[in-house]
């Protein structure tokens, strides 16, 4: 990142997301349709700032890809 560059989040709030979904894995917010546990929530807030800063790796694409296409 560049030192002109603003963080998206600041590094503490980065660490207590990722320490909470480690942590809050056993609690089931919806059963049905499917089970959605407490632990989902930080990983999808996560997931786009860590797909902006990195990008998207070309080896899970692949491996993904067939997946995708039979859906």
């Amino acid at each position: 990142m560049n030192s002109s560059q603003k963080p998206i989040l600041p590094e503490r709030a980065i660490d207590f997301l990722l320490v909470i979904s480690i942590f809050f894995n056993s609690y089931v917010i919806i059963k049905s349709p499917a089970e959605i546990y407490l632990s989902y929530i930080p990983i999808f807030l996560l997931l786009p700032i860590f797909v902006m800063k990195y990008g998207v790796s070309r080896i899970i694409l692949k491996i993904f890809f067939p997946l995708l296409v039979l859906v």
